[in-house]
């Protein structure tokens, strides 16, 4: 299952797609403000919502004033 994740602030998605993939979760650009993550890692779907929805909210506190919003 892929994720997309939507901020803000899009000169700051690169950042957040670098990060992802540090974090081993692979992430392509769909919208200028927006990319899909996919999780390998995680064992089903509710791990991987779980845990990019944690390291995207995690990002968020980083990065005062962006926001971000996540859907299936």
């Amino acid at each position: 299952m892929s994720i997309t994740v939507e901020i803000t602030c899009g000169e700051l998605l690169t950042d957040l797609m670098d990060a992802f993939a540090r974090s081993g979760c692979l992430a392509h650009r769909t919208a200028a403000t927006a990319c899909r993550v996919l999780h390998p890692l995680a064992s089903n779907e509710r791990e991987a919502w779980l845990e990019v929805a944690f390291f995207t909210r995690a990002w968020e506190l980083a990065h005062p004033g962006v926001g971000a919003t996540l859907r299936r």
